[in-house]
């Protein structure tokens, strides 16, 4: 099955058996994931291509990709960059 299609029939199913809150939270994280194999793996393109490597990967990037923390922080609430501008302030 290929990523996409994959990820897009299982963010149907969070949006009927989760809260909206909980659906918006593992959809950003849906996303942030897309992103990361387009950016870093454009040749996996099926279910079957990602390996423990990958996802060792995609958490070491998370936490160091500009572009990554863009994708999965959003507009939410008590991102770092909004925390950063309110230290400002003081």
């Amino acid at each position: 099955m290929r990523v996409d299609d994959f990820f897009e029939k299982y963010s149907e199913h969070i949006k009927l058996h989760t809260s909206t809150n909980t659906a918006k939270r593992y959809i950003s994280i849906i996303n942030t994931f897309l992103t990361f194999v387009k950016m870093f793996n454009p040749n996996i393109r099926y279910l079957s291509q990602i390996k423990t490597e990958t996802m060792e990967s995609y958490q070491q990037k998370r936490l160091k990709s500009l572009e990554l923390k863009t994708v999965s922080e959003g507009d939410k609430n008590g991102t770092h960059k909004k925390r950063f501008f309110l230290n400002l302030k003081r």
